[in-house]
């Protein structure tokens, strides 16, 4: 559909056990990526707490490229980003 390699990963739980461990996997993520792309529920972009929130939140401290959408039953509508550059503007749009 976008024409991106996408990873999937497993959070490390022998290093990090726990929640703890999802936390690490998403840091480790954002850090290596080109760019974050989210989903959130209205819910999480409200409240500020969930796990895609935190993959966000991250990308704008690392000042990564990120783009997130609001997701419902009538589809998706942009809600943030941050692509200073405009690297990724014409794959996401």
């Amino acid at each position: 559909m976008l024409a991106i390699d996408c990873e999937f990963r497993r959070p490390n739980t022998v290093s990090t056990p726990g929640r703890a461990s999802v936390f690490a996997r998403d840091i480790e993520m954002v850090a290596e990526a080109d760019l974050v792309m989210v989903f959130l529920s209205a819910e999480d972009a409200e409240s500020g707490y969930s796990g895609t929130y935190h993959l966000f939140e991250k990308a704008l401290d690392d000042q990564r490229p990120v783009y997130g959408w609001l997701a419902d039953e009538n589809g998706t509508s942009r809600w943030g980003e941050f692509d200073p550059d405009h690297l990724y503007v014409d794959l996401v749009s």
